[in-house]
């Protein structure tokens, strides 16, 4: 009699326990975390990640730039089933063990596209990586959307686009033996529809085998790009094909 007093009692002093914590936890407010959506072009239209039915890993242009990230070698060493072989004159790109080999001849399994055009030889991946948006790697077959030459995946290269407002970015790197790397691109409305912009890169190293008959050291490069001379897009217009090229 005692103990089914005793159990009696228990009862409704735990539903006021609980009550009591689920009123606190009511009561107080919970922080909105800031999610922001990631757009890709996976299916060749701007689509949120979350909403694509493909397996895709994105790299930021944020992130290439604050790793220090200068090449797609670099990239696939921190993404999963994604290597790049590198060969003598040629790399060969795989994804999930799937490619094609290093012959400098030969249509990669796997299709590297820089802005929607297509880069049909291995020596595209040895390009340096600048001013870009987004890398997107693409995994499984994407003959559907990027053509026969994805059979194995893609690799989808976007580019910065022309803003809506004054934008300018620079870095610039020193190495050994005289290795520099100069970036640059500014970004500017031209009108209420209309901007445009320019980027460019040098980079060079000026040697480290001293060459006995010239007297100098041998091996020094330099580099020269711009992504594009000249880039302008048309704002607030989803639907129109940017860039345009001026």
């Amino acid at each position: 009699m005692l103990a089914g007093t005793a159990i009696g009692l228990s009862v409704p002093a735990w539903a006021q326990d609980a009550a009591t914590t689920a009123s606190a936890t009511t009561d107080k407010p919970q922080p909105e975390l800031p999610i922001g959506d990631i757009v890709v072009t996976a299916q060749r239209r701007s689509q949120r990640l979350q909403d694509v039915p493909i397996a895709v890993s994105v790299v930021a242009g944020a992130d290439l730039e604050r790793s220090n990230l200068r090449s797609l070698q670099d990239v696939t060493e921190r993404l999963p089933n994604v290597k790049i072989v590198s060969g003598t004159n040629a790399d060969a790109l795989n994804i999930r063990g799937v490619g094609s080999g290093q012959n400098a001849g030969f249509e990669q399994s796997v299709g590297t596209f820089v802005d929607g055009v297509y880069r049909g030889r291995s020596r595209a991946t040895r390009a340096a990586l600048f001013d870009l948006e987004r890398v997107e790697v693409l995994k499984g077959p994407q003959t559907t959307f990027f053509g026969n030459n994805a059979i194995a995946g893609a690799l989808n290269i976007t580019t910065k686009k022309p803003g809506d407002q004054l934008e300018y970015n620079a870095t610039a790197l020193y190495g050994e033996d005289g290795e520099f790397n100069l970036e640059g691109g500014v970004s500017t409305p031209l009108t209420d529809t209309l901007s445009v912009r320019v980027a460019g890169r040098y980079s060079g190293i000026n040697g480290y085998v001293y060459n006995s008959t010239l007297t100098e050291d041998s091996g020094r490069m330099r580099d020269y790009l711009a992504s594009p001379i000249h880039e302008a897009g048309i704002l607030g217009c989803s639907d129109c094909v940017q860039p345009i090229a001026v």
